[in-house]
């Protein structure tokens, strides 16, 4: 899903396919011009039938060309119960062999839901364990004890019940859902059944049609609970999208255009095995139960079996491709392409991919493609320049935001629904970096009310909500990214950045008792430098004291931020022309990531993610300064343990640093709720 490339490099019987099937693809395509036609004019207003229609008749022949280049029977083009290829896929899998060799047989309707089959481990995402919400999904489990069948859904889908049973139809006739009948025959197939009750979400799209989506709430019903995975998905950010529009625009030969599409049903691809179903059961509106064939949205394990699929997908796709014609991420259902070249060029780039997908089985509505040097992707817009890329947050977003915050701060006592905003902004800090350490206080302040409601005689506080005061701080500073402080949600990224050198070298050292910093020129000849002991009115606003050991990342922070703060008129502007040299690596790696687990090193890398946005620096790179070599500004840092300066500083002007007042940003505002504009 994230970095198709970075795995094709690393699979060279892959690559080899790929060369294959793209000979295979490029002789159906110079057959059918109409496709071509219709993938020169995606973005623009089309015919969804006749799209559909033309997809699906062309995907057929491209199937039928794939079976020809493996030398398989044209039976491998038979489908699956959901639409999809998946003999085909087998084998291509085997001739690429790829690691994953479950994918296509779920798509054949065998796919575990990891509670009566286990979801094998295929080593392509990373391990995990239980989460949390599976956790509280045993505690209703247990609640609901010997309770399985349901006496209704719950009221959304009740009070949209037009639009309830128009989807339910549609899942019908889809062959995603199957009636049953009554509990008995649900029983008599599945003898150890539960039932789920099912939400219904009612959206409104920008062309005024609706989009009606289920969630099946298998977390109170306690199926979660059941499920189990050994793996978690990785999601593309917007920063892997604009590297790969970078990357294509570096090779100067050519415009850069994106394509941007969706897989129709998504999760509901995957066909359940029959074993499965009796935990995937729902009650329709006319009382009746039905059974999910295809994999439901709200099911623990539905993400990681879907995003198997996407990332299969998605390295197939890239390996069609030389990487300096095409890149691709895909988020969730959502692919985001990207390709090189003359107009003609970038079609057949985009036709091949879609082709692919096509041949394999997928349904993508091609009328509502966006494609051109500017798109809306997962919620921020991409701009493609001449010399490099613009992404914002698009402004629907931002408003919805900045009410939610906006209500946040002016509530008083407990603050509900966080942990989605959280999970709002930390998508927002994909594409904003110093935005990333206000993101971890407020997990931060989730995560203390989780353990609070777990201690015993605590008043029990509900799931996913804090105390006003918890993230006061960092929502007002929210706030200010939202209306546009500071260059707002909205970020310019340029090929030249990838070249440039650093114009001021930052070099800094810290000890027990006191830090020091160096200003160096970019050939790394010294012009000033400050030193000042750890004073308790220097560490007070991080309460924290002098002398501690374990405190040396803290220390390390301190003293780069009052670099930044004391050099500020010389390294300001400077976009990525800032180079610091620690000899801490921890405090290195807070510097690049901009926010950390531990809450006073984060409120210092807080400090110096604003110190960055005010000075407008997009960046600071680092370089580990290791201790046998910073012996300067060792020596700076122990000015006060009777060390001197060292012979080549001190005919250099020594800088006062500035007063701790001016230190902290958040100290200032934290008593004050911004207005809004």
């Amino acid at each position: 899903m994230r970095d198709p490339q970075r795995a094709v490099a690393r699979l060279p019987t892959l690559q080899a396919w790929g060369k294959q099937a793209s000979a295979a693809l490029d002789e159906v395509l110079r057959r059918n011009p109409s496709f071509l036609s219709l993938v020169d004019r995606l973005g623009t207003e089309i015919d969804a039938e006749e799209a559909g229609n033309l997809l699906a008749s062309i995907g057929k022949k491209a199937a039928q060309a794939l079976c020809v280049s493996l030398g398989l029977p044209m039976e491998s083009t038979a489908t699956g119960p959901t639409g999809w290829r998946w003999r085909l896929m087998a084998a291509i899998g085997d001739k690429a062999k790829d690691p994953d060799k479950d994918v296509p047989v779920w798509f054949s309707g065998q796919t575990p839901l990891g509670i009566k089959e286990p979801i094998p481990n295929r080593g392509v995402f990373p391990t995990t364990g239980q989460t949390k919400a599976q956790l509280k999904s045993e505690e209703y489990l247990l609640v609901r004890g010997e309770e399985v069948e349901i006496d209704k859904n719950y009221t959304s889908f009740h009070e949209n019940e037009k639009e309830s049973r128009e989807e339910l139809a549609r899942l019908i006739k889809a062959g995603h859902v199957e009636v049953i009948g009554d509990w008995k025959k649900v029983l008599a197939r599945w003898p150890d059944a539960r039932a789920t009750k099912i939400a219904t979400l009612v959206k409104a799209r920008p062309d005024g049609t609706n989009k009606i989506r289920f969630i099946v709430d298998m977390l109170r019903s306690g199926i979660n609970a059941l499920t189990k995975a050994e793996e978690r998905i990785v999601l593309p950010r917007g920063a892997d999208l604009v590297r790969d529009i970078l990357n294509l625009l570096e090779c100067q030969a050519g415009q850069v255009e994106i394509l941007t599409a969706d897989f129709s049903d998504d999760f509901l691809n995957l066909g359940i095995s029959e074993k499965e179903r009796g935990n995937v059961v729902i009650k329709t509106a006319s009382g009746q139960y039905a059974a999910y064939a295809g994999v439901p949205f709200g099911l623990a394990t539905a993400p990681l079996l879907w995003g198997r699929a996407a990332a299969w997908l998605g390295r197939t796709a890239q390996a069609l491709h030389s990487k300096w014609e095409h890149r691709l991420q895909i988020y969730v259902d959502d692919p985001a392409l990207v390709a090189r070249g003359n107009r003609s060029t970038r079609t057949w780039t985009f036709a091949r991919t879609l082709l692919f997908w096509a041949a394999l089985g997928a349904r993508m509505a091609l009328h509502k493609v966006e494609r051109g040097h500017v798109v809306k992707w997962i919620g921020a817009v991409y701009s493609v320049r001449v010399d490099g890329v613009q992404v914002s947050v698009d402004q629907d977003r931002i408003d919805k935001l900045t009410k939610v915050v906006t209500a946040a701060l002016q509530a008083q006592g407990l603050i509900t629904g966080v942990r989605s905003l959280a999970g709002e902004l930390s998508w927002i800090a994909g594409i904003v970096p110093t935005t990333r350490p206000f993101v971890n206080m407020i997990w931060a302040a989730l995560t203390e009310m989780n353990s609070q409601n777990q201690r015993k005689g605590r008043r029990q506080r509900p799931e996913g909500s804090v105390l006003a005061p918890m993230v006061h701080l960092p929502l007002v500073w929210f706030l200010r990214f939202l209306q546009g402080e500071n260059g707002g949600l909205k970020r310019i990224r340029l090929t030249k950045d990838r070249l440039a050198h650093p114009s001021w070298i930052i070099r800094t050292d810290a000890s027990t008792t006191g830090v020091g910093g160096i200003l160096l020129t970019a050939k790394g000849v010294p012009v000033r430098w400050w030193a000042h002991p750890l004073t308790e009115e220097l560490l007070s606003a991080l309460k924290v004291k002098a002398g501690e050991p374990g405190k040396m990342t803290t220390y390390e922070l301190l003293a780069l931020l009052i670099s930044l703060r004391t050099w500020s008129t010389f390294i300001q502007n400077h976009r990525i022309g800032v180079l610091i040299q620690l000899d801490s690596e921890s405090a290195l790696r807070v510097a690049a990531k901009l926010a950390s687990p531990h809450p006073v090193v984060n409120r210092l890398a807080a400090e110096v993610a604003l110190c960055l946005e005010n000075l407008h620096l997009d960046t600071i790179t680092g370089q580990h300064w290791r201790n046998v070599i910073n012996i300067e500004a060792d020596a700076l840092s122990r000015l006060q343990e009777g060390y001197s300066v060292p012979a080549r500083l001190q005919k250099l002007p020594r800088d006062n640093i500035v007063p701790t007042s001016e230190l902290y940003f958040l100290h200032s505002i934290s008593a004050a709720i911004l207005p809004v504009s």
